[in-house]
């Protein structure tokens, strides 16, 4: 006989599925054992051992381990990228350098979460009231990569979000794609079509006279597509050389072509802050 009664989950069919107390609205009429529609959680449009996991990765990473569940990282390849971390930065995996990098430089707007959350200490960055080049605090350049930053300060960010600074090596090995290229991009000769630089033929920052909001030149990528390794600010790393660290990338107001190099090394006092220096960070593959 034909089953009869309210077709609470819409599919026009009455039947066991509408007594149910937990229907998904068609999302996914699988049946199990007790004969009720299980909820694809993942939306992967496959019903299985991965819906019940407490905490889903929204089929960023379909790899189970030995629970059944998503792992937390996706396949270490070059170019993927590892679940989104702490405010909102996100992962690379450069396979030249062996390591995730953080997609961008980071930008004030995630360097603020930071502060807020009193792990990033006041005395190791400044603010656009202290100078109308800093980013920091500037309604307007929130998107702008967070600079006059000291060293510690950096650092400070990288361990905030479970990474860490670069070596020059690591930075150095995604930047010339394991020695083969001359800038992030390849071999031509940079500008502003290119990197946010100060090309000398017009005010700097390509003429701007600030820096630009984060991976706003694409076409300047990385061979694992980060976006910024050469121009728009310095990038702080874990190397030094005596009582001095090392810098890489170039910035928005360094118009020699040169400084914008990828094996170009740059040395400042860690403890001083500049409107030129900022920071990307990097994690462990695993």
């Amino acid at each position: 006989r034909e089953a009869s009664g309210p077709d609470r989950d819409r599919d026009g069919i009455p039947d066991a599925a509408d007594r149910c107390p937990l229907i998904s609205e068609d999302l996914d009429h699988f049946e199990d054992e007790d004969g009720c529609p299980e909820i694809d959680n993942d939306l992967d449009g496959i019903v299985d051992t991965r819906d019940k996991c407490p905490n889903q990765a929204e089929d960023f990473d379909m790899d189970n381990d030995e629970d059944g569940c998503p792992d937390p990282y996706i396949k270490v390849v070059a170019g993927d990228r590892m679940m989104p971390g702490k405010a909102g930065v996100e992962w690379v995996y450069s396979d030249p350098a062996g390591v995730y990098f953080t997609l961008s430089e980071v930008n004030a707007a995630q360097f603020r979460y930071c502060v807020e959350a009193d792990e990033c200490d006041s005395r190791f960055f400044k603010t656009t009231k202290d100078h109308e080049f800093c980013n920091f605090g500037h309604e307007q350049r929130y998107a702008h990569p967070m600079n006059c930053l000291s060293w510690d300060g950096a650092r400070q960010f990288c361990e905030w979000i479970d990474g860490r600074l670069p070596t020059e090596e690591e930075w150095e090995a995604e930047a010339t794609a394991s020695g083969t290229r001359s800038y992030p991009w390849g071999d031509r000769e940079v500008s502003c079509e290119l990197a946010i630089w100060g090309d000398g033929s017009q005010p700097n920052g390509c003429g701007t006279e600030h820096t630009w909001p984060v991976c706003s030149i694409r076409v300047g990528d990385s061979i694992s597509g980060l976006c910024d390794m050469a121009g728009n600010v310095w990038e702080w790393t874990d190397s030094r050389e005596g009582a001095l660290k090392v810098l890489r990338g170039g910035s928005w107001n360094y118009d020699n072509p040169e400084c914008l190099k990828s094996t170009y090394r740059f040395l400042h006092e860690p403890s001083t802050w500049s409107n030129f220096a900022g920071v990307r960070c990097v994690h462990e593959p695993n």
